[in-house]
């Protein structure tokens, strides 16, 4: 950033980063398979973290963007075995610049609380992925996975840096029962154990979703329930790493639709034209779509 004419700040951006993908997989018996990768890849900031606009919460905290959000920079080695859709990665990477949305920022003769996203310096990952299928004949099928590791990354927006060193984890499963040809119903959910971001922690939480799926042939009808359990809870320490700006100790609470009542959905869906062009197109507007929001 430069100062240029009347003080008005001028970002630059020169991003010579080269982005490759290497990938060595090697057989080992009939089904079995070693694989080694690595992959680097740039997340954007979203254009809602861009765009000038000030939203106020209260008469001291202001809700505002930041339009010298750098993007997010991660490198990935990538070490796995699978067998029969069964597969076991381990996965150390770093992240530079990752992107948090609700950082607590000053302004210079201002004694208001700037709520935006900025960037942390750095984050190092060393994760344990898994994923494990399971049949039971042809009418009951389960898939169970579980991502969770180490993680240690660096705050370098608030007066005083500091590094934080933590564990977390993830679990998602989902259980499909074919009760007829043309009928099937499936169980699925995930868990998320506690865990640090930038200044916070977060607690865990997590969600049960049933679902009814009736093949018309040339359609499909299906009903489901998301949250049947109103379980999905979101609840965060603010200022539990380091001291930001105004030495914040918060505790926030955020209860999602489905907490006051389960969400109910009846869809139909019928497929035109050819599926691989459809998922192309979709391939190609995802980080766009994702950037919007």
């Amino acid at each position: 950033m430069d100062d240029a004419g009347a003080g008005v700040p001028i970002t630059r951006r020169r991003l010579g980063v080269l982005f490759p993908n290497l990938l060595l997989t090697h057989k080992s018996g009939g089904n079995g398979q070693w694989q080694l990768s690595f992959t680097r890849r740039i997340t954007r900031p979203s254009y809602k973290d861009l765009s000038s606009f000030i939203g106020y919460g209260d008469p001291f905290a202001v809700f505002t963007v930041n339009p010298f959000l750098k993007p997010t920079i991660t490198s990935n080695l990538k070490a796995g075995y699978s067998w029969k859709g069964y597969s076991f990665s381990l996965v150390p990477g770093r992240d530079d610049d990752p992107i948090f949305g609700w950082g607590l920022t000053t302004e210079p003769g201002s004694n208001l609380v700037y709520i935006r996203p900025v960037n942390l310096d750095w984050q190092n990952n060393l994760n344990l992925e898994l994923n494990l299928p399971f049949h039971i004949g042809n009418w009951w099928t389960m898939s169970y996975g579980f991502t969770g590791g180490w993680r240690q990354y660096r705050i370098g927006f608030i007066p005083t840096p500091v590094e934080k060193t933590g564990f977390g984890y993830s679990i998602n499963f989902h259980e499909n029962f074919r009760l007829s040809p043309q009928l099937s119903a499936e169980v699925s959910g995930w868990y998320e154990g506690k865990n640090y971001e930038a200044t916070n922690k977060n607690l865990g939480t997590g969600q049960l979703n049933v679902g009814v799926k009736k093949d018309l042939g040339k359609g499909a009808l299906q009903f489901t329930v998301t949250d049947v359990f109103r379980s999905l809870n979101y609840k965060t320490y603010v200022g539990v790493v380091g001291k930001d700006a105004f030495d914040s100790h918060n505790y926030l609470s955020y209860d999602p639709e489905s907490r006051k009542f389960p969400l109910l959905r009846l869809t139909y869906s019928r497929s035109f034209g050819s599926t691989t062009q459809s998922r192309t197109r979709s391939d190609r507007a995802r980080e766009e779509k994702d950037r919007i929001k």
